[in-house]
């Protein structure tokens, strides 16, 4: 499928991989020593500004271009803070893994997750941090080779597993954006908004179905599914031409007064 801006990333690190220790082998670790109260307070307010923690993957690029530190950093700060849920929604993610993977490597990822695992209790979130360490560990040469391959693995985990029921939720999110993209182009064509105010909305569009692209999640898709996504490209880019040529039509006046009423 043509016609999409490129989202620019770095390539893919080599990393050196090391085995990880088996889980039945760790020894449970003591509990950590209690925060000092200036150490929890700087803890709790580094976690409240890093972006990860509370903007959604696929919105838009703040995963994409965040700092590799701040993957790094914030599930060691929320196992700290002994903020487990959290952690485990952070870190039990495909896109978690697979941005960590493309900018840490998996060791690095590797270690958050038995570090969580060690923290956690017997139950609902070890039984989910050990279904991604298995698979991290099982896919490690495919995943250090290409991340956007973490959809198509994840869909050959079982039925039962957390990392095939997530893959299932990001393809269907996946078909949610297309089937919105293409309805955003239907809604506004012929209505009476500037073109100016088309053509960024267009554009959003457009980006979030780069973003889809990008990650693998199409890869996936089916055979309908990929015509959908073939159609909204096509019929996006399409109106997304049409409105950018009517904004190079106008006046400067006029620009400044569409680019007014959407400020």
């Amino acid at each position: 499928v043509g016609h999409l801006p490129e989202i620019k990333k770095d390539k893919p690190k080599k990393v050196k991989k090391v085995a990880a220790p088996k889980r039945s082998a760790v020894v449970e670790s003591e509990p950590p020593k209690p925060l000092l109260k200036l150490e929890k307070t700087v803890l709790e307010c580094l976690v409240k500004v890093n972006p990860l923690l509370h903007m959604e993957a696929d919105v838009d690029e703040t995963w994409v271009l965040a700092s590799p530190r701040l993957f790094f950093t914030l599930p060691r700060q929320l196992i700290r803070l002994h903020q487990l849920d959290k952690a485990c929604n952070l870190c039990c993610n495909l896109h978690w893994v697979q941005q960590a993977v493309r900018e840490l490597g998996l060791d690095s990822v590797l270690d958050s997750f038995n570090s969580l695992w060690q923290a956690l209790h017997a139950g609902q979130g070890r039984d989910m941090v050990d279904d991604y360490l298995d698979f991290v560990e099982g896919n490690a040469e495919p995943l250090s080779n290409d991340p956007t391959c973490i959809f198509v693995l994840a869909r050959r985990e079982h039925d039962q597993s957390s990392v095939h029921q997530h893959c299932n939720k990001a393809v269907v999110n996946g078909e949610s954006v297309v089937r919105q993209a293409l309805a955003r182009v239907h809604r506004l064509q012929g209505s009476s908004v500037s073109a100016l105010h088309k053509a960024l909305s267009y554009s959003r569009g457009q980006r979030s179905i780069a973003r889809l692209m990008s990650r693998g999640i199409i890869k996936c898709f089916s055979k309908a599914q990929k015509e959908k996504l073939s159609k909204a490209t096509h019929e996006i880019h399409a109106a997304l031409q049409g409105a950018v040529k009517e904004v190079k039509d106008m006046e400067t006046p006029d620009v400044d007064n569409a680019l007014g009423s959407i400020i």
